[in-house]
């Protein structure tokens, strides 16, 4: 028994029996027609036989127009014929023009800055307490500082290790009565250290280091960075 033959898809068997005519008319077999479109002889031919049969649902205008070109023939030859799905892509015989393309985005517009709305105290607040913080971060690095500095003092005095603590007590003392007083308190100032020192001498420490240790405190910390307004 042979193979029933299938029926073609629709609308589709119409241009593929147009197809087929264009071909037979070119003189041109099966086989080698699908060598100039490009397809593997061999095999091809199978192509051209579903094609031609209306078995081709998803065949390509190009693939068409390959056919077309290979057997000399013009499109205005299967227009009257072509699909409803394929027609719709064509236009008296030429391709539907494609839409243009979307303009350009618009600029996206600059967001303005977002203001502050805490109430003025409080931001007034706010600032005093990051002032206040940063003098007190700059006081302590100067104290690291002095207190490296009469650190090798004391070594080159051969001072022994526990009465370097003393001193440096001595010293953390006097940074912070300096610290304490605006600039212009000098006499306060001056009163205080002394009192300190008065202590310091009184516990067994050397008078000339003591007044040397106060020498370099006051001297890094004379700088109105590092003192209160």
């Amino acid at each position: 028994m042979g193979r029933k033959s299938r029926k073609g898809l629709d609308g589709m068997d119409k241009l593929g029996a147009r197809l087929k005519k264009l071909r037979q008319k070119s003189g041109l077999s099966q086989m080698k027609l699908a060598g100039k479109m490009g397809f593997n002889p061999t095999h091809g031919y199978k192509y051209i036989f579903r094609l031609e049969k209306g078995l081709v649902p998803n065949s390509t205008l190009r693939t068409i127009i390959s056919f077309l070109e290979a057997c000399k023939a013009n499109w205005p030859d299967i227009v009257d014929v072509l699909p409803s799905s394929a027609g719709s892509e064509t236009k008296a015989g030429k391709p539907v023009p494609r839409p243009a393309p979307a303009s350009a985005p618009k600029p996206k517009k600059k967001r303005k800055p977002v203001r502050d709305t805490k109430p003025l105290r409080v931001r007034l607040r706010t600032q005093l307490l990051a002032e206040r913080t940063e003098r007190t971060r700059s006081f302590w690095k100067k104290v690291e500082e002095i207190e490296q500095t009469v650190s090798k003092l004391l070594f080159s005095l051969r001072v022994c290790s526990n009465d370097q603590r003393q001193y440096l007590a001595f010293v953390r003392s006097c940074c912070s009565i300096i610290n304490a007083y605006p600039a212009a308190k000098t006499i306060a100032i001056e009163k205080d250290i002394a009192t300190a020192v008065q202590s310091a001498v009184a516990k067994g420490l050397d008078l000339p280091i003591l007044l040397r240790a106060k020498a370099v405190c006051i001297k890094h910390l004379s700088t109105p960075k590092t003192r209160k307004h």
